[in-house]
């Protein structure tokens, strides 16, 4: 209507902050949140400034990534994702999203693992703990691509994991510390009190990693059903006694340069 509005913290630097941001990001929202300004501010201090405004079909155009990421597993960084993804990592089945959401203490994780991919797709934050106090709040990275979903494919990251599982088929031994670590940061524990590890698994990944600890370092380990539930279809692997289990332990953290710190 005319009437100019007052932006007390709204000076000339944080004005070309926002211009800078946007042309990086590409995003209202993602500026709003970097720089702790409404979505209608930096929207105005674009059209103020004649930023053309992207529309979604052309921010969508925007996204980079580096596809080619997963196409051979010949890192230890890269064998850790793939278990990770295996354990808590979420592949369409008819379409070509790959998302995997970690607790909002583990969010270094998904950090890195955005960087690694050197891509620019958005962390989202999922407020559980809003709805419901004894539910922790995650952080969840969506990526939409052909190259990156097929490939996680081609190495056994598959839908309806519970079910079908396997422990990759064309990876390297050199590369099986990391992908278990990987996988145990998702869907394993460690009991300091008890001397124990454990993960929770497909009958056939659990059978093929207790084959691997034995072949490697003669220790016993033990697959049960979990929760006692035939019924239920995953399996649970465990390996007792302080020096079995410090062998796994040491063997595990050895090479991956990436791995959940609390535990």
């Amino acid at each position: 209507m005319g009437i100019p509005s007052s932006h007390p913290s709204l000076s000339e630097e944080r004005i070309k902050q926002a211009i800078e941001l946007y042309g990086q990001l590409k995003s209202i929202q993602a500026v709003s949140k970097r720089l702790h300004m409404g979505e209608v501010t930096v929207k105005d201090i674009l059209l103020k400034n004649n930023i053309y405004i992207l529309n979604r079909s052309e921010v969508k155009k925007t996204c980079y990534i580096n596809e080619d990421y997963f196409e051979t597993i010949d890192t230890h960084r890269k064998a850790y994702y793939l278990g990770l993804l295996c354990a808590d990592g979420t592949i369409g089945k008819n379409n070509n999203k790959v998302a995997i959401s970690l607790q909002e203490k583990d969010k270094e994780i998904i950090q890195q693992f955005q960087k690694d991919l050197e891509c620019n797709y958005k962390i989202s934050e999922l407020r559980y703990h809003d709805k419901n106090p004894k539910w922790q709040n995650q952080y969840c990275i969506t990526i939409t691509n052909d190259k990156i979903h097929n490939d996680l494919v081609s190495h056994g990251v598959i839908p309806n994991k519970s079910y079908n599982l396997e422990f990759p088929k064309d990876l390297s031994e050199e590369f099986y510390n990391s992908f278990i670590l990987g996988y145990m940061d998702g869907d394993g524990s460690i009991l300091r009190t008890e001397c124990r590890i454990s993960l929770v698994g497909t009958e056939m990944l659990c059978a093929t990693i207790s084959e691997i600890f034995s072949k490697m370092f003669n220790v016993h380990s033990t697959i049960s059903y979990c929760h006692n539930k035939k019924s239920v279809p995953t399996r649970c692997l465990k390996v007792s006694g302080k020096k079995q289990v410090k062998k796994i332990l040491d063997w595990l953290y050895s090479c991956s340069p990436v791995f959940l710190k609390r535990k």
